[in-house]
């Protein structure tokens, strides 16, 4: 088989850019970039062309208003592009709004359930046929600890993100008879990234790891071999 094939939401924010970056240096895969913002992605577009990598495909899309038709079509692209697909990661995340319960919206909580639930669902299950075209595929959620369980303030957004972790639970069980498949619910814990700096504003900066040494985690956890991680949740450092 030739190069991986690899499509990564939320490219366009600090994590989805640095995983992408790193892939295109250590992997020189097939990236496919997701993500809102267009001149990020043309950035990123840049920058792994100049890393040797193959030339990338950019998925210029808001994942807040993406429902079926649209996941469909992404699909329907990388499968008559590629005919498969050998990894899947999730990084597209809203940021959080720190506030109690009782002063949550029901748009903010809706907002949070389908850009956090609904969309990583929805594209999955689009992408499930080019999924086991591939020899070893792998999907990747981003979890947070604040929501494992959901700690308090952190409302819409931890909800929404234990949430999905019900949907890992149940991918893990429905495919545990697919011995090359592999699901994973990746916590990268407290990051330098611009979510913390909104959530934690006077925190020190450089207290905690920046999102390429964070990428560096989910580069190992691709290239795992089956035996040596059972599916499920991951934290930071135990891969």
């Amino acid at each position: 088989m030739s190069e991986r094939v690899i499509l990564i939401t939320g490219a366009s924010g600090a994590l989805g850019r640095a995983i992408a970056l790193h892939l295109a240096e250590t992997e020189k895969a097939i990236l496919i970039l997701h993500g809102r913002d267009q001149v990020k992605l043309e950035s990123i577009y840049d920058a792994v062309i100049a890393a040797g990598a193959p030339e990338p495909m950019i998925l210029p899309a808001d994942w807040r208003a993406c429902h079926e038709k649209e996941a469909n079509e992404f699909a329907g692209a990388i499968g008559r592009e590629w005919g498969r697909l050998d990894a899947l990661i999730h990084t597209a995340t809203p940021h959080p709004a720190l506030a109690p319960i009782s002063s949550m919206r029901q748009q903010e909580l809706g907002m949070h359930l389908q850009t956090q639930l609904v969309f990583p669902w929805l594209l999955t299950r689009a992408l499930h046929f080019c999924l086991k075209a591939s020899l070893n595929p792998r999907v990747i959620f981003t979890l947070d600890s604040y929501a494992l369980p959901p700690k308090a303030y952190f409302g819409a957004y931890a909800i929404a993100k234990a949430a999905l972790k019900g949907l890992i639970d149940a991918l893990v069980e429905e495919w545990s008879n697919w011995r090359e498949f592999r699901v994973y619910g990746m916590v990268p814990g407290p990051m330098n990234s611009p979510i913390r700096k909104t959530t934690h504003p006077g925190e020190e900066r450089g207290r905690h790891p920046s999102p390429e040494a964070v990428a560096l985690a989910y580069g190992r956890l691709l290239n795992l071999e089956i035996e040596s991680k059972p599916n499920g949740i991951v934290h930071l450092g135990e891969c």
